[in-house]
């Protein structure tokens, strides 16, 4: 019986945000044509949905290599179960090619790109309360302080913009720890 009410909760909640999404058509072609390696265990508490930028903090500017360390994190936040979106200022086309090249179209569970969200071109920002998004890893302080504005955790990584740029030995874990980090919480006063 419990195991039917997640099975039910987990459509009836992709279902609603499919719905909220509105217009979000890129993320859904892309997402039937490839392999899917995304654990359904984040519809489950304890488990949070974790929106990535894609230039400059997946991968370089050009898209011609991928952040040191970034499969590793990648891999871990699939592997506890923590659900992965992309949410990129970049074309669908340019960013679909990018993610196929680089290997890491198979860790996300859905795609915004430009058009689904800024089809004019205005600048507005990626507001991942409009997908239900816990926290947003993104090299744009804008952003970040935009998501940070609006109660949603934001995490600023340095900008990866080519193969040369130094990356610490461990920042992946580094992030990770950020990522998950708990909010602390203040002692009431009565």
């Amino acid at each position: 019986m419990c195991a039917l009410f997640l099975v039910l909760s987990a459509v009836a909640s992709i279902f609603f945000e499919e719905r909220a999404l509105m217009g979000f058509e890129g993320y859904r072609e892309f997402a039937a044509n490839r392999k899917r390696i995304v654990p359904l265990a984040w519809q489950n508490e304890g488990f949070v949905k974790i929106v990535f930028d894609m230039d400059n903090t997946l991968t370089d500017t050009r898209g011609v290599s991928k952040r040191p360390g970034i499969d590793a994190l990648l891999d871990r936040l699939c592997g506890e179960g923590h659900e992965l979106v992309l949410w990129t200022n970049s074309p669908g086309a340019r960013a679909r090619d990018i993610l196929e090249e680089n290997g890491l179209d198979h860790y996300f569970s859905r795609f915004i790109f430009r058009e689904d969200y800024d089809p004019g071109s205005r600048g507005l920002p990626k507001d991942i309360r409009k997908i239900g998004g816990d926290v947003l890893v993104d090299d744009d302080p804008e952003e970040v302080r935009f998501n940070r504005t609006n109660k949603k955790k934001a995490v600023l990584v340095k900008s990866y913009v080519s193969p040369g740029t130094p990356v610490e030995k461990d920042e992946h874990e580094k992030l990770y720890k950020e990522i998950i980090k708990k909010p602390r919480l203040g002692f009431l006063k009565g």
